[in-house]
């Protein structure tokens, strides 16, 4: 449902029989029936306040939770450092040119935050060149000046200091000395010509392109910082499926790519393909094999869809009633449940805070009904953020279950508590 016009009940069967999918193009809304469903639609980019996902792309695992799919890894998603205005990750030769990391407070005190915590500026440019290729955020590479610290330190700057954090390619950071980097960095730079200069000069030097990519964008890094986060960037875990990438729970749905809960924790390259192409191609093939013959009958579908429709039209109804009351807004609304996934469902996750973050999210849900709207233009958000709360609170109750039977840092994310291993002073 897309807009607020009453819903419009569309029969699949009355499409040709060689068509083989649904094109709904209008701005009214429309409920569709199918004998099968394949259900392509990416990653949960709007769980998060720090997400590199592309404007727009939400996700929508939070439609198939709703109604009972199993799921599998929810805990494992991949996390890493990205620029904040433009969304892109800062990865490869942004990293390799060793820029310089400034955070700045609310009254404008700039500082180099990396500096204490590693032990000499050598060690610490060493670390921010190996973030070009070490770029996702792992535990792993925490201890002894890894290049993971670079992403704690951020996160802990911005999250716990609530300061803003930037990489500078406009001058080389302080200390900086070719001669004390390890032998990987130095020895890259230097065969691609890239010791002297800036990092402006560095970047322009080994990746012209990427230079111009922000300038594209409205950015030029040879005159200002560019501000970054540590950012989500991919779902490891989603929906559970066999190998015909149909649902385990629900027959005839067809979670591929991204929602397809088979990325295991570190996410190699092959299960992006896999979970993308090949299973797209396995479940056309498993729908043609055991599905071809349309059995969707009117009785199936139209009672439940009627239903729903008038369920959706109440809390439309009732959002927009409230409207320029006191009630909660959707921008409040959204902030609360990103600021949670961004506190307890990113790169720390706190074993004194996971279980009341689960219930408070699933507390949030229960609120939706009580948000208003102040236009129809809001009514796809206000449906939106229905499955995207949801959504959270499945999460994060995966995340408490998890950590309650004994789990601990892997992947892209540390298991912080008090009787945990320390990994770093920060």
């Amino acid at each position: 449902m897309t807009n607020y016009t009453l819903p419009l009940i569309v029969d699949a069967r009355e499409i040709p029989v060689d068509r083989c999918g649904v094109l709904v193009i209008g701005s009214g809304a429309a409920s569709l029936a199918a004998d099968a469903v394949v259900f392509g639609v990416g990653g949960p980019g709007g769980l998060y306040g720090s997400s590199v996902y592309p404007q727009g792309q939400y996700g929508a695992i939070g439609l198939a939770l709703e109604v009972g799919a199993p799921c599998v890894n929810l805990t494992e998603s991949q996390f890493g450092l990205a620029s904040l205005g433009f969304r892109w990750n800062v990865s490869g030769t942004y990293q390799q040119a060793v820029p310089r990391y400034v955070s700045i407070g609310p009254k404008g005190d700039e500082e180099e935050f990396l500096n204490p915590y590693f032990s000499s500026p050598g060690a610490r440019d060493s670390a921010v060149f190996l973030k070009g290729y070490q770029w996702p955020f792992d535990p792993r590479k925490v201890a002894k000046g890894g290049s993971s610290l670079v992403d704690l330190l951020v996160h802990r700057e911005r999250l716990v200091k609530g300061r803003r954090v930037f990489m500078d390619f406009r001058r080389n950071p302080e200390g900086w000395n070719t001669k004390h980097l390890n032998d990987e960095a130095r020895h890259y730079l230097e065969k691609c010509d890239a010791l002297e200069g800036t990092p402006y000069d560095r970047l322009k030097r080994m990746n012209p392109i990427a230079v111009e990519h922000y300038v594209s964008h409205g950015i030029d890094l040879a005159k200002e910082p560019l501000e970054i986060g540590v950012c989500a960037q991919h779902n490891n875990g989603g929906l559970a499926a066999d190998a015909w990438w149909e649902s385990t729970g629900i027959d005839r749905l067809f979670p591929v790519g991204e929602v397809n809960g088979s990325h295991v924790v570190y996410r190699p390259g092959g299960a992006a393909l896999n979970a993308g192409q090949v299973g797209a191609l396995r479940a056309a093939r498993r729908i043609v094999g055991a599905y071809a013959k349309a059995d969707l009958r009117d009785t199936d579908w139209r009672l439940p869809a009627s239903e729903e429709a008038r369920e959706l039209l109440a809390i439309i109804q009732g959002a927009l009633k409230k409207g320029k009351t006191g009630a909660q807004g959707l921008e409040a609304y959204q902030r609360e449940f990103q600021e949670r996934m961004d506190r307890v469902g990113g790169i720390i996750r706190p074993v004194e805070e996971a279980r009341k973050a689960a219930k408070d999210a699933m507390n949030q849900y229960h609120r939706f009904k009580n948000i208003r709207i102040d236009s129809p233009l809001d009514i796809s958000d206000l449906l939106r953020y229905r499955h995207l709360v949801f959504a959270h609170a499945a999460y994060l109750e995966a995340i408490a279950s998890y950590i309650e039977a004994d789990g601990g840092s892997r992947g892209s994310a540390i298991v912080a508590g008090p009787e945990g291993t320390a990994f770093h002073l920060a």
